[in-house]
């Protein structure tokens, strides 16, 4: 209870803006898995699991992260960890800056379950970003609103939220590297309260902007 308190009071920090709570929380996670607080009977949750890899990523914990991700994949529920694995992996990558080896990492995951799909399509379309890939840019970027049309259990309110990111991410390609285009998009990013993948949006933006 007590590191789940701890846990929670981290992310309402990160939450608002306050990054120094990052460390924290990984420092955090750390001292649960030493202490075995997070494996219950043998199980760890798989989005525990996400949560980790994530948080570690951020603060560029590449060798911790490649080996949690090995050790701990076992602890999942048999059925979940083929999809964990390749999409942990898959992040990894990303974050290292190999996109190529993300998305075929990303095209081995299982997208039956929502929050997995939302997140394999987000990351497919900043990676071709990220690459130049123009024409496979778009095309995930049109699948992907086809995909959030089509979608019959997804709120409207989440639905609009990743439509807005899409529409961004279009933007932001079309914007190139302009910055009497960027910083007006900067600006309404930063305002965007909702807006999935609003951090790295912004970390975007910026390195542009600085090399420029």
């Amino acid at each position: 209870d007590i590191f789940q308190h701890l846990k929670n009071f981290c992310i309402r920090k990160i939450n608002s803006g306050d990054e120094t709570y990052v460390a924290e929380l990984f420092n955090l996670y750390k001292e649960i898995l030493q202490n075995k607080q997070l494996v219950r009977s043998g199980i760890i949750n798989q989005w525990e699991y996400k949560n980790i890899t994530a948080i570690g990523l951020r603060l560029a914990e590449f060798q911790f992260i490649k080996s949690f991700i090995k050790k701990y994949n076992k602890l999942l529920p048999t059925e979940q960890q083929s999809n964990a694995l390749c999409f942990n992996e898959a992040l990894c990558h990303f974050h290292e800056r190999k996109y190529h080896q993300c998305i075929k990492k990303l095209s081995a995951v299982a997208m039956s379950d929502l929050f997995y799909a939302l997140d394999v399509r987000s990351l497919q379309l900043r990676s071709y970003y990220l690459l130049d890939e123009d024409d496979m840019f778009y095309y995930h970027a049109d699948a992907f609103k086809a995909f959030l049309n089509r979608h019959k259990k997804m709120s409207l309110h989440q639905k609009s939220n990743y439509k807005n990111f899409i529409k961004i991410m279009v933007h932001l390609r079309k914007a190139g590297h302009h910055h009497a285009t960027l910083i007006p998009l900067r600006n309404q990013i930063e305002s965007s309260v909702a807006l999935p993948n609003k951090r790295w949006l912004l970390e975007t933006i910026d390195e542009v902007l600085q090399i420029n």
